[in-house]
């Protein structure tokens, strides 16, 4: 950039570049369009004028940028990988791979693409090649802080200890944990760290029969400091690839959490006997970089709240669970008797049914096996393949509502509001 710019323009592109890492994204914009301005052939401040209309969801102009840089034949492969990006926020999915298969093409070395294609391949359960572009992600800026332990285990038989560690999510984890008693089978001993929450959750060996030990999460805990309890490790989202295993496996009934049972002080709780008892989570995890779409607000719940012959239990944990206070809504909240996870899969097999977003209540009820509906936002993530499925093939258990329109929640819950009154009419 430095090379080609005008003085002028190399000034307004600096000034662009810093406002935007500020987040000040519009001045960013007016920034990079003055650039352009005093040299139109300028392609990096183009490109940057197209990744902000792509943060600020406009979609159409952002494409219509990017596709400008293919026609000048510049910034090829990130170009193709933005456009693929798009492609995926509507839906087009073999238009994204196409574009991130041609990103990949013209910069081999270009992990975010790969790391995307992957994505994109295991939302379309394209699983074998899926898994393999996934394994980039360790390549790219998301995940290459991450914590890592070396030296990384290649899937071969292991006569010695295999540490298997957590990487992402809560929900991350219990989707993947089901891997485990598989990877027993590949070492002699096996060592799993979760993450911190989730210890309660992993009491018992889960039915592996070799040595098999659940680690507590020390944060911070680098390679040379955990060395001498193991002999190779891996993340455990690494399963898949490494053991070989394309579509995911089953939970069928071999339940492969296990936690130590214990009485709660429910005795106050009112559970009405003759009706459905019904769980419900409406917001996920705050940090989470797609929460503005994937939570629910409480009050987009109401119709659904108010259906006869239905006692709803509030499974919402933190600051979401007080919008019950002031909401009027007949919902029982269940917050204060949820101390850790476990506590959870407790009161989770109190219900009949959940309803729930994409967050961890999901996976921990449907690994369980209870029936659990999941409420998806239009832009959803992989796991829940694309639109027009109702079923999974993670969770014999889950039943899938989507999103017709983005943001929609109204129509969305509308549906499960009719699908609820339908499974009461079959009970009467």
């Amino acid at each position: 950039m430095a090379t080609h710019a005008t003085p002028k323009a190399l000034e307004e592109m600096k000034r662009g570049c810093n406002l935007y890492e500020q987040g000040r994204l519009l001045e960013a914009r007016k920034s990079f369009e003055i650039a352009l301005s005093y040299q139109d052939e300028l392609s990096p401040a183009r490109f940057n004028l197209a990744v902000i209309s792509r943060d600020l969801e406009e979609n159409d102009k952002a494409k219509r940028l990017f596709m400008r840089l293919l026609q000048d034949g510049e910034l090829t492969a990130d170009a193709h990988n933005n456009l693929g990006v798009l492609s995926i926020r509507e839906q087009n999915y073999a238009a994204a791979e196409s574009h991130f298969r041609k990103s990949v093409a013209a910069r081999h070395d270009f992990p975010l693409a790969h790391f995307n294609l992957g994505m994109v391949l295991l939302r379309i359960e394209e699983y074998a090649e899926g898994w393999e572009q996934f394994e980039w992600r360790w390549k790219t800026a998301l995940y290459s802080s991450s914590r890592q332990f070396e030296p990384r285990w290649d899937g071969t038989y292991l006569d010695g200890t295999l540490h298997v560690y957590a990487e992402q999510g809560i929900g991350d984890t219990i989707q993947f944990a089901r891997y485990l008693p598989y990877l027993a089978e590949r070492c002699r001993r096996l060592v799993f760290t979760p993450l911190t929450t989730m210890n309660c959750l992993f009491s018992f060996p889960m039915g592996v029969d070799r040595d098999f030990e659940v680690r507590a999460n020390v944060p911070g805990e680098s390679t040379a400091d955990a060395a001498e309890f193991y002999d190779f490790a891996m993340p455990l989202m690494s399963a898949p690839s490494l053991l070989g295993i394309a579509h995911p496996l089953s939970t069928g009934t071999a339940k492969y959490l296990r936690w130590e049972k214990r009485k709660l002080d429910i005795e106050s709780i009112r559970w009405e006997a003759n009706e459905l008892k019904v769980g419900i989570a409406w917001r996920g995890s705050p940090a989470h970089p797609d929460d503005a779409f994937r939570s629910a607000p409480l009050h987009f719940w109401r119709d659904l709240l108010l259906t006869a012959d239905v006692s709803f239990y509030s499974l919402q944990i933190g600051n979401p669970a007080s919008e019950l206070l002031y909401s009027g809504l007949p919902v029982v909240d269940l917050s204060k008797y949820q101390q850790d996870l476990a506590d959870a899969a407790e009161l989770i097999q109190k219900m009949d049914l959940i309803i729930t977003v994409d967050t961890c209540l999901l996976h921990l009820a449907a690994t369980i096996g209870l029936p659990t509906w999941a409420i998806l936002s239009r832009r959803c993530d992989w796991r829940w393949s694309t639109t027009g499925k109702e079923s999974t093939p993670w969770y014999e258990s889950v039943r899938l509502f989507r999103q017709n329109q983005l943001n929609d929640w109204t129509e969305l819950l509308g549906r499960v509001k009719l699908a609820l009154e339908k499974l009461i009419a079959s009970k009467q």
